[in-house]
C-alpha cells in the first residue's frame, strides 16, 4: 500500500502503480500535496545533480554579467533582477513565491518585505520565517549590494524587490522574473533552486576537507553527518533533506574514497591561469566532480 499521509483529504491515487505520482491530496492546510513515484524522485535528482556541474562552470560568467548589471540606474529591471542573483549565490536563499506567501506566511527572496530587512553600513540583515515556519536569519556583508537594497527598498509597497519599467510603471519581482533572468544570463536549463543545490554541495565539499580524512569507517560516517548537519544549518533545512536534496554524492563517494576538495585545490593552486570570478574552493569542489563522473 502507499504511505499516503492521514492527514490528507481529497486523496486521487493513479490507477497505472508505474506513473510519476501516485497519488494526490490536500493537506491539513488544504495546500495540494503529490506522492512521487521513488524512481521518478531518483530520476529527478540525479537529473539535477548532474546539472550541477555546468551550473558551477557557469557561475563565473554569472557574476561577471551580474557585475556590469550591477552599475546600472537606481530603479532598473537588471540592476533589481542581477541584485537578486547574487544575494542568492551570497546567502542561499530560496526564491519564494506568492502562493506560500499567501497560504504559509512563510517567505523566500522575491516575497521578502521591508520588516524583514536592516541595513547596518555595508551588512544586509534579513530576519523572516522560511519554508515550514522555520525562523531564518541571513547575513550579507557587500557594500554595493546594501546600497542596491537600500534604493529597491525605497520604491513604494511592501515588498523590496521591485523596480520601475520602460513605461516608468512599477514592477514587483515575482520567482518567474527571476528565473527568467537567471537562464538569460547562464541558460536554459538552470534556476533560483540551483543556487541552494550548488551551495549545499559546496558547504557539505569545505566541511569535510576542513574536518578531514577519517582513520576508519565509524569515523567517516561521524564526519559526514558533521558536514551534513553543518549544511543543514546554513540552508535552513533538516539533515535529511541536505543529504538527499542538496548534496552532490559524489561529494560523499569522493571522501569515502580517500579524496576531499583540498586536494584538488593544491593542482590547481599550482596553475597560473586562474578564473578571478571562482574561489579556489570552488574550483576544487568543481574538478572534485568532474573526477568522480
Amino acid at each position: 500500500g502507499l504511505a499516503i499521509p492521514p492527514a490528507w483529504e481529497e486523496v486521487e491515487i493513479a490507477a497505472d502503480p508505474d506513473s510519476d505520482v501516485l497519488a494526490t491530496g490536500r493537506d491539513a492546510a488544504g495546500r495540494k500535496q503529490f506522492l512521487y513515484h521513488p524512481d521518478f524522485r531518483a530520476r529527478q535528482e540525479k537529473a539535477k545533480f548532474e546539472r550541477i556541474v555546468g551550473f558551477a562552470e557557469r557561475l563565473e560568467k554569472m557574476r561577471r554579467v551580474t557585475g556590469q548589471h550591477l552599475r546600472r540606474q537606481a530603479g532598473d529591471r537588471k540592476l533589481a533582477l542581477a541584485c537578486m542573483v547574487r544575494l542568492l549565490d551570497l546567502a542561499y536563499f530560496r526564491p519564494g513565491n506568492s502562493h506560500y506567501e499567501k497560504e504559509n506566511h512563510s517567505y523566500g527572496l522575491t516575497t521578502m518585505r521591508s520588516r524583514h530587512l536592516t541595513i547596518e553600513d555595508d551588512e544586509l540583515i534579513f530576519a523572516y520565517r522560511g519554508k515550514g515556519g522555520r525562523e531564518q536569519e541571513r547575513h550579507v556583508v557587500d557594500a554595493r549590494l546594501a546600497r542596491v537594497v537600500a534604493e529597491l527598498d525605497a520604491i513604494p509597497g511592501y515588498r523590496i524587490f521591485k523596480y520601475y519599467d520602460q513605461d516608468g510603471d512599477k514592477v514587483t519581482v515575482e520567482s518567474q522574473d527571476l528565473n527568467a533572468y537567471i537562464k538569460e544570463v547562464m541558460g536554459e536549463q538552470y534556476s533560483a533552486k540551483d543556487f541552494r543545490t550548488w551551495a549545499g554541495t559546496l558547504l557539505a565539499a569545505v566541511a569535510l576537507d576542513e574536518l578531514g580524512l577519517p582513520e576508519d569507517d565509524s569515523q567517516a560516517q561521524a564526519r559526514i553527518r558533521q558536514a551534513v548537519d553543518r549544511v543543514a544549518q546554513r540552508l535552513g533545512n533538516t539533515p535529511a533533506v541536505a543529504r538527499s536534496s542538496y548534496i552532490d554524492p559524489r561529494v560523499i563517494m569522493s571522501y569515502l574514497d580517500g579524496r576531499t576538495a583540498g586536494y584538488f585545490v593544491e593542482q590547481i593552486e599550482n596553475e597560473l591561469e586562474r578564473p578571478e570570478e571562482l574561489s579556489l574552493e570552488e574550483m576544487g569542489v568543481l574538478a572534485l566532480l568532474k573526477a568522480a563522473l
